[in-house]
């Protein structure tokens, strides 16, 4: 569902008001924001993907009306996810505006294992977190608009505190403001239960109660599939279980014509041996026979290893995504950043972001012939 994040403290209304008058901080971007106070990050609240929450306590002006149409018509526009919110919700104020019949679509862009900790200033072998997490965020809201912004899990340091969501909700920021679609999957660095408090309305019923982070997000190009690995919070290898694969294989069975691609955090396996890691899904077996069995789906996206590497079975791409947060190794493959992804049914083009324009392989493209069905 798309995040939205809300930050508020007892007393502040008037500051608020005050801040409001001013007008917005010239040149304040994501990588600032890193060392805002509580008091200054505001206004961003997590919501469902299909319908969601006002904005917060305050008077709702003329401005958040129109916004709101335009939210509620792009709901409309993009359709509604399978765990999608109750119907009677209002539209999005701030959300996804729709793009012209005659523009090409978007890019979706995929950024991963950020490791954002409570503290903006926390670093991590010799990676500064919320700042590499900020530049990526000043990037995509300063370039060309993406289609979406999915994240690949691993958003928290470690243990999923609810401090740590919280910085990343300031971050996410200047993003969430210019209403981009934001989602994410969880990771074995994440918690459900302090993930769910700090973006309320992350989660909704489908009839199925799956008590997972799982989502799809239509595209006009493909549908993507985002599914939640998370088995023990800080436990290395990940599960997606029987429920969640059920669900997965259901969903996919309801739209065989459609293009899909798969983003889950762990992958299912490793190059020479697609279907086994010690550090990857207990059951990618299973997943990796879901997916070569349904030729619409294209592709499988994975973080965790914060590695960006492509392999291929059968057929399906298998694509390891970089970190924005920290190196683990070294080679071109480790180097922090995100990608870029654009498709037009036969290929996949993959267009790799550093954290800063011009640093070395931004801008690298790989092309990726796409299996028929």
């Amino acid at each position: 569902m798309r995040l939205r994040f809300e930050e508020r403290r007892a007393g502040s209304r008037r500051s608020e008001k005050a801040s409001r008058a001013a007008g917005p901080k010239p040149g304040v971007g994501a990588a600032d924001a890193a060392a805002m106070t509580e008091r200054e990050a505001s206004g961003i609240r997590a919501g469902a993907g299909d319908a969601g929450h006002a904005v917060g306590r305050r008077a709702v002006t003329r401005r958040d009306l129109c916004r709101a149409g335009l939210g509620l018509a792009a709901g409309l526009a993009a359709g509604t996810g399978l765990l999608s919110a109750p119907r009677a919700r209002a539209g999005v104020i701030g959300g996804p505006r729709p793009a012209a019949r005659s523009s090409p679509p978007r890019p979706v862009v995929l950024v991963s294992d950020m490791h954002i900790a409570a503290d903006p200033d926390k670093r991590l072998l010799g990676a500064h977190l919320s700042r590499n997490f900020g530049r990526v965020v000043d990037r995509l809201a300063a370039g060309p608009r993406p289609g979406a912004v999915l994240m690949g899990g691993d958003a928290s340091l470690d243990r999923g505190r609810a401090g740590d969501y919280r910085q990343l909700g300031r971050l996410l920021r200047p993003l969430l403001d210019a209403g981009l679609d934001v989602r994410t999957v969880l990771g074995n660095h994440d918690d459900r239960a302090a993930f769910g408090r700090v973006f309320p309305g992350a989660w909704a019923a489908d009839g199925q109660r799956l008590a997972r982070h799982v989502d799809r997000v239509r595209r006009p190009e493909a549908d993507w599939y985002l599914l939640d690995s998370l088995r023990e919070t800080d436990e290395t290898p990940g599960e997606l279980g029987a429920s969640q694969t059920r669900w997965l294989r259901e969903s996919l069975d309801a739209d065989p014509d459609r293009p899909a691609f798969v983003l889950v955090h762990h992958p299912p396996g490793r190059r020479g041996s697609p279907t086994r890691s010690s550090v990857g899904l207990a059951d990618g077996a299973e997943l990796m026979d879901t997916l070569l069995t349904r030729p619409q789906v294209k592709a499988l996206f994975h973080g965790h290893l914060h590695r960006y590497e492509n392999w291929s079975h059968a057929g399906l791409h298998v694509i390891g995504l970089p970190a924005t947060a920290y190196r683990l190794g070294f080679g071109p493959g480790r180097s922090q950043g995100y990608l870029e992804t654009r498709t037009d049914g036969r290929t996949l083009r993959l267009t790799r972001r550093r954290l800063r324009a011009g640093q070395r392989h931004d801008g690298a493209v790989r092309e990726l012939r796409l299996r028929k069905g």
